[in-house]
């Protein structure tokens, strides 16, 4: 009976070979149906009756097909079974038995219920109905090698007119020796991209004669016109179009008109490339004088093109590195963009110099030394920035942690300039604070991708690396570039430069801690208050989950020395806490109590609301720990549902709970602290044939930013080898991952055969 979900369901898997016993199965004349699905059946004799209900020997076996959850109906010769329709509440008289506590009296209540199937464990309200779970289980990823860890798993924003971003399902991960991986925009071998650029130009431009696309990197020159173009009319007038090939980084291109095909100097111009797309040229405003080497200014917009090289993939590599990487974490956008940080632990074999927690911003990384070699970590990198080495000053002597930034968290708020500010937030286990810091990335797309802002810009700045040569120490971080000395990302000495304002100010250290904070959420409020950073952490001196929260304009004038106030969330607990919160600001947090027992839910309507509603979730024996926390609404109108996903007592069992009683608005306490389930929530276990490991049970539903409504996944073929990135070690494929065109939530997480598996329910 303890896999049962709480409200009764049979959780099974599709291909499960599955058994119902009763009585009467003998009859060749019979009919199951799941839901409004027929199965085909076998009758089977079983022998052994030690696990069949009352000794019923025969059995209608079947091999469970890919079909939607629902009531279980068995039919023999034109009579239903009763399950589905009896009185669950029937009744005879009760035992008189001596009542002392909660598992007896609930035995007490229920036992002579006979339509009624009692564990005695920790839950007496389950009856005789038959209903099925069903859940697919997939692969998500197998790296060729060592195995996935430190797994996330989240979910993009639902986006009704992008069918190509919307609701992505994204993993990162520490992928085998020496790769991250996490949802961006994947490289092509070279260490650019490939995609192609429709570039529709006015017909009245007809006296210049060559346009070309200029790399400002100046390497490379793009000859836009070739052939006789095809003519077409638009909204804005009658233009050209030139299709054409072109590999393009995050470098800002330059539209040259040209007379003739003559020897020319690049000159920069004033489009970026954002993402394969269509650029128009409108207007003669400002035109260039007609001649070599003239730069067009014009109206610019862009559309996506598709490219089977430039999509936005589930997982793919980001940046490699000696030692791989441990810790991470990532987060979409409201327009479906990653973000994410990895801790590299390598320690290089010199004194004072090691491994960085290194930034990435949408797309794969690349140095301006030799492409992604496994120095990687130790460069400058466009679309990537080392923001915390593992080594540090403390006590005034330099030590090094390799386990340095522990329970990474990160979120996002996109303004309407489309600046996206990157929250980070986690646990520097080396200098005992939560270390807090705010980034911007600027604009759309891959191409705005190496525009990176404020307190996530390189410790050391653009410094070049020369490997092997005698100044080969002074671009890896760690090393001030004159004297040598080792940073630290809240000093002064953090000489990233934005706009005349030090990336430090960006950087705050939050005091007060007692004991550690080796667990830390943040989120960002979207709605009243638009912009907010809200911070919770475990405060394990004080065994208390507390809060605390900075606003965007506070931010954007320098937190670097903020003194911050906290408060109390719940004395119950606060270990493993994981953050949601909804579209209206309203705050969810998961975590295990202080007894590393139970499973909590908390509820604030408003990050400064003194209203918390702490909810106990699941009590029987050890649970909560590794859990994962993602909250949406049915409609506009119906209560906040939040989903945890969650380890059971048992370590390599999966559970996930979300409540399916309100009150108020509000859900209730799914179980008593006898460890009794109350029916106000539904609990179960994932019916997976493998193992989880110790990570993060992930998590994530596909929803609307705008009002938190969920939406259908998008369901389609897995995508698994559409690019294979290239590197010193085996490693997999990119890929794309898909739902199952359902509503319901979708679950990620590493197994022991060292591949990451993903259910959801059908």
């Amino acid at each position: 009976m303890n896999n049962r979900a709480s409200t009764g369901e049979y959780p099974v898997r599709v291909g499960e070979n599955i058994t119902l016993y009763g009585w009467n199965l003998s009859s060749s004349t019979r009919s199951v149906t799941v839901g409004s699905n027929e199965i085909s059946t076998t009758i089977v004799h079983n022998d052994n009756y030690s696990d069949v209900i009352r000794n019923t020997d025969f059995g209608l076996q079947f091999e469970l097909p890919s079909i939607a959850s629902g009531e279980v109906n068995v039919v023999i010769n034109n009579v239903p079974a009763l399950n589905n329709i009896n009185n669950d509440n029937s009744h005879g008289t009760a035992k008189e038995i001596s009542v002392t506590t909660d598992t007896q009296k609930a035995i007490a209540d229920y036992s002579n219920y006979y339509n009624r199937l009692p564990n005695n464990q920790n839950n007496n309200l389950l009856n005789d109905n038959l209903k099925f779970d069903v859940w697919d289980f997939k692969t998500a990823v197998t790296p060729e090698g060592d195995s996935a860890e430190f797994v996330h798993m989240k979910v993009g924003p639902y986006m009704a007119n992008n069918a190509e971003k919307s609701g992505r399902i994204g993993f990162s991960f520490k992928n085998g020796v020496g790769y991250f991986n996490m949802p961006g925009y994947a490289y092509g071998t070279s260490g650019t991209v490939t995609g192609k650029v429709d570039l529709y130009v006015s017909t009245k431009l007809t006296q210049y004669g060559a346009i070309r696309i200029w790399d400002e990197g100046g390497s490379s020159y793009y000859y836009a016109v070739s052939g006789n173009p095809k003519a077409q009319s638009g909204s804005n007038g009658d233009y050209y179009v030139y299709s054409y090939n072109v590999n393009f980084g995050t470098h800002k291109m330059g539209i040259i008109l040209t007379s003739s095909e003559g020897s020319w100097n690049g000159q920069t111009g004033d489009i970026w490339v954002t993402e394969p797309g269509k650029y128009y040229i409108t207007t003669e405003t400002s035109l260039p004088s007609k001649g070599n080497n003239s730069v067009l200014s014009c109206t610019e917009s862009y559309g996506y093109n598709d490219s089977s090289e430039h999509i936005l993939y589930s997982h793919t590599k980001l940046g490699s590195a000696y030692q791989g990487f441990t810790y991470n974490t990532f987060a979409f956008d409201k327009n479906g963009e990653t973000y994410g940080t990895a801790l590299n632990s390598d320690t290089s074999g010199k004194d004072g110099m090691g491994g960085n927690l290194q930034f990435f911003s949408r797309a794969e990384a690349y140095s301006y030394g030799d492409y992604h070699d496994l120095n990687f970590n130790y460069y400058n990198n466009t679309n990537a920035r080392r923001i915390e080495n593992i080594f540090a000053y403390k006590d005034s002597k330099l030590k090094s942690d390799q386990k340095r930034t522990q329970s990474l968290s990160m979120a996002t708020y996109t303004d309407s300039a489309e600046k996206t500010y990157v929250y980070n937030a986690y646990y520097d286990h080396l200098l005992g604070q939560i270390t807090f810091r705010v980034g911007s990335v600027n604009g759309k797309g891959y191409g705005k991708a190496n525009d990176i802002g404020l307190g996530l810009q390189d410790l050391l700045g653009f410094i070049s690396f020369n490997p092997g040569g005698k100044d080969s120490d002074k671009g890896k971080i760690g090393y001030d570039n004159s004297t040598y000395k080792v940073r630290t990302s809240t000093d002064s000495s953090y000489v990233g430069n934005v706009s005349g304002e030090l990336a430090y100010k960006y950087v705050s250290k939050i005091s007060g801690i007692t004991g550690t904070a080796g667990y830390v959420a943040i989120g960002a409020l979207q709605s009243s208050d638009a912009g907010r950073a809200v911070i919770v952490w475990y405060d394990e001196g004080n065994r208390a989950l507390k809060m605390t929260s900075v606003s965007l304009s506070e931010i954007l004038s320098g937190i670097n020395g903020k003194s911050w106030s906290a408060t109390t969330i719940s004395t119950k607990g606060g270990q493993y806490v994981q953050m949601s919160i909804d579209a209206k600001d309203g705050i969810h947090l998961a975590y295990m109590s202080n007894s590393g027992a139970d499973l909590y839910y908390a509820y604030m309507p408003s990050y400064n609301s003194s209203n918390i509603t702490e909810i106990l979730v699941d009590s029987k024996n050890d649970v909560g720990d590794n859990c994962s926390i993602d909250v949406g609404r049915d409609d506009e109108s119906s209560p906040w549902i939040p989903v945890i996903t969650y380890k059971s007592n048992e370590g390599t069992k999966t559970k996930i709970a979300y409540p399916v009683v309100f009150e108020n608005g509000k859900p209730k306490d799914g179980a008593t602290p006898g460890g009794f389930f109350t029916g106000n929530w539904s609990v179960s276990m994932l019916p997976t044939e493998n193992k989880s490991t110790n990570d993060q049970i992930n998590v994530g539903l596909n929803k609307d930013w705008n009002n938190g409504v969920i939406h259908e996944f998008v369901s389609g073929t897995d995508d698994t080898n559409s690019y294979t990135p290239k590197g010193p070690y085996s490693i997999c494929s990119s890929g794309i991952l898909y739902g199952n065109g359902t509503k319901n939530p979708v679950v990620g997480y590493a197994v022991s055969s060292g591949s990451i598996e993903m259910a959801q329910k059908k």
